[in-house]
C-alpha cells in the first residue's frame, strides 16, 4: 500500500495534540422561555410517545437482526457500534470503508441502522465486515441506537478493553486513521478526536474511543442512566452535551486527539484562515472591526477575535473544518457542511481540493454517499 503523504511538506504539519480537556457548563444564551398554554399539546404528544417507547424497549424496536459470517468466532475485548441512517435505506461505498478501518483496527464492528430496511446486497458486504446488522426504529438518535445494542446480548460488558462509538454523520476518512489509533492507545481514558467549547466545553460524539476497564465501565454507567425522548433537545442535552462531564466525574480522563486551543492558533495563524474564521463567527462587531481597519496588527486582531470566540464558541469541525485537514491532516468532514451548510463555510466549495489520490476515500464515494443519504 502507498505511503501517505500530506499535499503539504511534513515539516509544516502541527504536531498533534494529545490534550486532556475538562468540562465545563454552557453559559446561559438565552432566558428559559415562560411555559404557555400553547406548549401543553406538544408537551403531552412528546411524553405519551417516550412512556410508548419506554414500553417498547429495545425488542419493540428491532426490526431486523443479521450475525456477520464471522459471528461465532470473534472475541468482544474491542467493540465498535456504527449508528447509520439513510433515507434510501442505502449503505454507500464509503460508509462500507469507514466499517472496514475500524475492522482493520481489531474492532469487532455491531452496525445499527435506523432505516425502515436495508439494501439486501448492502446487507450481504455488510456481513463480511461486521459483527452484527441491526435494524431499529429511530429513538433517542445516537444516543438511543448505541444504548440499545449494548443492553443486548451483542455485548459482554466484563471482555470489552475498547469500546468505540461512532456514526455517519462525517465523510471520509480522507486521511489515514492508523497513526490516529496508535497515539491514542498510548494511553486509557475517554477519546474524541476533538473537543468543542460550544454549549459547554465537552468531546464532540461522532467519534468516542473508550479505552481501558475503568472508562468502558464509565460509560455503561453512563447510557444505564440515559433517559431518551424523541424531542432532539432533550437528546442532545442528555446525551452528547452531559457524555463528557458524566464519564470525567468517575474519575476518567478525557483526552481530545486534535486540542481545540490548538486548532484555534492555527485558524489565527494566517490572513485566510483569519478571514474566514472571523466570516463565520457571524459576529457584526468583528467583521465590521476587521473589514475598516486594514491596518490593524495581528495581534490585535488576534485578541479581538479570540475575545469574540470565547464569548461565543463555535463549532471547530465547522469554523475551522477546512483548517482541520489541511494543516492537521484531520480525517474527516462533517457532512452537514456539504449538505446543509449552516453558517456558510467555504469548504462547501473547496472540500474537493482536500481529498487526494492517496485519500483512502475518493470525490466520488463521498458524491456517492451524498446521493444516498
Amino acid at each position: 500500500m502507498k505511503e501517505f503523504t500530506s499535499p503539504k511538506a511534513a515539516h509544516s504539519q502541527p504536531a498533534i495534540a494529545l490534550e486532556r480537556i475538562y468540562p465545563t457548563h454552557a453559559k446561559p444564551v438565552r432566558k428559559r422561555k415562560r411555559f404557555k398554554l400553547r406548549h401543553l399539546a406538544p408537551w403531552i404528544r412528546r411524553l405519551i410517545l417516550d412512556r410508548r417507547e419506554a414500553k417498547l424497549g429495545v425488542s419493540g424496536r428491532v426490526r431486523a437482526r443479521y450475525e456477520g459470517e464471522y459471528f461465532t468466532t470473534l472475541h468482544g475485548e474491542r467493540v465498535a457500534i456504527y449508528s447509520h441512517y439513510s433515507s434510501t435505506g442505502r449503505v454507500s461505498a464509503m460508509v462500507q470503508s469507514q466499517i472496514a478501518t475500524y475492522a482493520a483496527q481489531g474492532f469487532e464492528v455491531i452496525f445499527v441502522s435506523m432505516c425502515a430496511s436495508l439494501n439486501e446486497d448492502d446487507v450481504g458486504r455488510l456481513r463480511k465486515l461486521c459483527r452484527a446488522i441491526v435494524v431499529r426504529r429511530s429513538f433517542g438518535r445516537d444516543f438511543g441506537a448505541w444504548r440499545d445494542i449494548l443492553s443486548t446480548d451483542l455485548v459482554q460488558r466484563a471482555r470489552i478493553q475498547e469500546l468505540l462509538l461512532v456514526n455517519d454523520s462525517v465523510l471520509g476518512p480522507i486521511r489515514p486513521m492508523e497513526p490516529l489509533f496508535e497515539k491514542m492507545r498510548t494511553a486509557d481514558g475517554l477519546w474524541g478526536l476533538i473537543n468543542s467549547d460550544q454549549n459547554g466545553s465537552h468531546l464532540q460524539t461522532f467519534f468516542l474511543l473508550s479505552r481501558g476497564r475503568a472508562a468502558v465501565d464509565a460509560v455503561f454507567d453512563f447510557v444505564d442512566r440515559l433517559v431518551l425522548s424523541t424531542d432532539k433537545e432533550i437528546v442532545v442535552n442528555n446525551g452528547e452535551l452531559s457524555f463528557s462531564s458524566s464519564i470525567a466525574r468517575r474519575g476518567v480522563p478525557l483526552r481530545s486527539l486534535y486540542g481545540l486551543r490548538q486548532v484555534e492558533d492555527a485558524a489565527l495563524s494566517d490572513r485566510r484562515s483569519r478571514l474566514e474564521t472571523v466570516l463565520s463567527l457571524g459576529h457584526g462587531g468583528i467583521y465590521g472591526y476587521v473589514s475598516g481597519r486594514p491596518d490593524a496588527s495581528d495581534d490585535d486582531l488576534d485578541v479581538r477575535i479570540r475575545n469574540v470566540m470565547a464569548d461565543s464558541p463555535v463549532n471547530p469541525t465547522h469554523q475551522s473544518g477546512e483548517v482541520l485537514v489541511r494543516r492537521f491532516d484531520f480525517p474527516f468532514i462533517k457532512t452537514e457542511l456539504l449538505v446543509v451548510n449552516p453558517t456558510n463555510i467555504s469548504i462547501a466549495s473547496t472540500w474537493r481540493s482536500l481529498v487526494t489520490e492517496e485519500s483512502p476515500c475518493s470525490v466520488d464515494m463521498i458524491v456517492d454517499h451524498l446521493c444516498l443519504i
